[in-house]
């Protein structure tokens, strides 16, 4: 995460009771990571990259002229903006500011 790089610490992200019910069942089928990432890659502390997201949607049949994983942070942002919510909170969650 961004963010990380210039101001560690905790990064609060709110979370519907439908994505919290989603990654507590997550959990419980691939097991609680020592570093507490939800998505641990296999360096050990460190998350799965963008190129195993990227490599995820090449399977489910997404060709890079259609999405890359990026791309859903740039969605979000846009839908997000879209319905009147505050810019600089969108970007403080994206992690594009301190």
């Amino acid at each position: 995460m961004k963010m990380r790089r210039k101001n560690p610490g905790e990064h609060l992200v709110p979370l519907s009771t439908q994505a919290a019910a989603l990654l507590t069942e997550l959990r419980t089928i691939t097991g609680r990571d020592p570093h507490g990432l939800v998505f641990p890659g296999l360096v050990p502390g460190e998350p799965i990259s963008e190129n195993t997201l990227n490599q995820a949607l090449r399977r489910m049949g997404y060709g890079p002229d259609k999405i890359v994983s990026h791309g859903f942070r740039a969605m979000a942002s846009t839908a997000l903006n879209g319905q009147g919510h505050a810019p600089d909170l969108i970007e403080l969650q994206l992690a594009h500011r301190d």
